[in-house]
């Protein structure tokens, strides 16, 4: 059985028992020709163990090989052809170093530098001095495992091309990996960076694992490319800068606290990106991010500002996240389907001018803060229908909803709460047309919400804003029922456009009115046409017509009084009948629309 001390876990819990890099014969080849104990650089030194170094490893290297490291580490190719004219120099150098460095560890046997399935082991070794790896190149697999770097290390332009393992390593002082070529997997497990550290322009071309590590200073992953899948996962960083890194595959950040500011500028991230459980305690901007695969911000914890400004999502999913300060998502495109389920924004939300082209979920939302939604296009010309759900979402303050456009469906509003003080948008461009083919149950749900929305207008005294969605109501209530259920709804809104329409009941009224001037005319003219009334003409036609659609106001008693209407035949009697029962709710849809279009309450 494997003892538990031997195990990563209890490792970071017990006292480093390091070796000293100079017992360390892969230390002596990296410092073949002097060590960097000055507080400046010795550039010419290090050239001249770069040199060193890169013969020995480009034996081990195919001319494809060669040529890709040459370039990544921006050295000439030369460098890695020079093994077989300097390999008894460097031999007999190696050995004679090693001894000068350790006089009294005669029985430590140097290794020979030939050979094949060579692998650098450089764990558990404390390095004292400045580490300068600049345009080096690995072409065997390299193992920094609990090593310690107790001064500053360079890596910039190194090529790694086998695999490289840094797993428990501890960089007290600050590091550069700036431009740094990982051809194979690269693994910091649990590795510690006390002060600053960059990976600016860097390129990890094989899998990358930084699970557990620290950062307690600013690290710079600016302009990184990530080709293959990377792993942060419960991770720590101080102050982190992520802008314009390009992640090609799976990008996982679960469980990571991000200690201080945050910045993820125009990141590309081109696959799966999890945050889930992530904590971000200072200002985090995610600004011009484009996200291309499923995204994760499940349960993310946001303490502070956060921004999205102008990103681009895929399929994004913000449930139970917490906002804790303001949350700017303005100008933001999601190209797929997107939830905010159950997330809480505690102050400012903003989606203004941002696109949901597909479904959008903030079913349980809760919003404590102010939440705008100015200009917001829910669904867009030509795609997939888009359904904005706020079912039982909690809008506690004032809602700016105004001119946010609705393409495809109403918004769902079941069981919602909205401040009587929501503003939308009352025009026919912000929201769906009748056109629509809509499901039973997706009438219904569009009733409900249109009722919502009109109760919330009335209270703000907005009549006109309030009728067109009373309007729309009317239109959602006509499709439900059966047909008997849904007549007297039709027939309200094509006489009357639900009482909206001034033009509509003047027509009817004129309608009936020519058609009883029409048929008592030509009743009165006709040769068997007799009696008291003979000789009627077309005034008369004209004017009894006009009496029998306003009674109230005495026309009828007047001019047409009952000894008139007794000598008429039973075919006037019975058509003016008509006329006045079919004006009565025409002359009250009038008083409607007046009332309506003048707001007289």
């Amino acid at each position: 059985m494997k003892d538990e001390s031997e195990t990563p876990e209890a490792g970071r819990d017990t006292p480093r028992e390091l070796k000293p890099a100079n017992e360390n014969p892969w230390y002596i080849l990296m410092t073949l020709y002097g060590e960097q104990k000055g507080h400046k650089i010795d550039w010419e030194l290090h050239e001249k163990n770069r040199k060193a170094w890169n013969a020995w490893s480009g034996q081990f290297l195919s001319d494809e090989e060669k040529a890709k490291a040459a370039k990544s580490s921006k050295i000439d190719i030369a460098e890695l052809e020079a093994w077989p004219e300097r390999r008894k120099e460097l031999q007999n150098e190696l050995e004679r170093v090693f001894l000068e460095r350790n006089p009294v560890a005669r029985e430590i046997i140097v290794p020979s530098l030939g050979g094949p399935n060579v692998s650098v082991d450089m764990g558990r070794v404390s390095l004292v001095y400045k580490m300068i790896f600049t345009g080096m190149v690995f072409g065997t697999n390299i193992s920094f495992d609990s090593a310690e770097f107790v001064r500053s290390s360079v890596f910039d332009f190194a090529t790694f091309v086998k695999g490289s393992h840094f797993g428990q390593s501890l960089f007290s002082e600050s590091v550069s990996f700036e431009s740094t070529m990982f051809a194979q997997e690269s693994r910091f497990v649990g590795v510690t960076f006390k002060r600053t550290a960059s990976f600016f322009s860097a390129v990890f071309e094989g899998f990358s694992e930084f699970i557990g590590v620290s950062f307690a200073e600013q690290v710079s992953f600016e302009r990184a490319v990530f080709e293959s899948e990377v792993m942060f996962d419960s991770g720590k960083f101080s102050r982190a800068l992520f802008k314009k890194t390009i992640f090609c595959e799976g990008a996982n950040f679960e469980a990571v606290a991000f200690l201080h500011a945050t910045r993820f500028d125009d990141v590309r991230f081109e696959k799966t990106a999890s945050f889930e459980y992530a904590v971000f305690k200072g200002v985090t901007t995610f600004a011009g991010v484009k996200f291309g695969g499923e995204t994760s911000f499940e349960r993310t914890v946001f303490e502070e500002a956060i921004s999205f400004q102008s990103g681009g999502f895929s399929q994004a999913s913000f449930k139970q996240a917490k906002f804790s300060q303001s949350a700017i998502f303005n100008n933001v495109a999601f190209t797929q389907a997107a939830s905010f389920e159950q997330a809480s924004f505690m102050e400012v939300a903003k989606f203004d001018l941002s696109t949901f082209e597909k479904e959008i979920s903030f079913h349980f939302a809760n919003f404590e803060g102010y939440p705008y939604f100015m200009g917001t296009r829910f669904g867009v010309k030509g795609g997939a229908v888009c359904k904005a759900d706020f079912t039982n979402a909690h809008f506690l303050k004032p809602t700016n909803f105004r001119d946010a456009v609705f393409l495809h469906r109403f918004p769902i509003l079941a069981g919602s709460i909205i401040h009587s003080q929501t503003s939308f948008t009352a025009g026919n461009d912000n929201w769906p047309t009748d056109k629509e083919k809509l499901s039973s149950e997706e009438i219904e749900v569009a009733r409900e919400s249109c009722a919502v929305i009109r109760h919330a207008l009335a209270k703000q005294g907005l009549p006109e804003d309030e009728h067109f969605f009373f309007r729309r109501e009317m239109q959602f209530a006509r499709q439900i029922g059966t047909r008997l259920e849904r007549l007297p709804y039709q027939l309200f809104g094509w006489l009357s456009e639900y009482g909206y329409s001034i033009e509509r009941p003047l027509l009817w009224l004129l309608g009936i009115w020519v058609t009883g001037y029409c048929f008592f005319a030509t009743l009165f003219f006709h040769e068997d046409f007799g009696g008291d009334a003979a000789g009627a003409g077309n005034w008369t036609a004209a004017g009894l017509s006009l009496s029998n659609l306003f009674p109230v106001f005495g026309f009828g008693r007047l001019y047409f009084g009952k000894d008139f209407m007794e000598v008429m035949p039973w075919e006037v009697q019975v058509f003016s009948g008509f006329q006045t029962v079919a004006a009565l709710p025409l002359l009250f849809f009038l008083g409607l629309a007046l009332r309506q279009r003048f707001r007289l309450r």
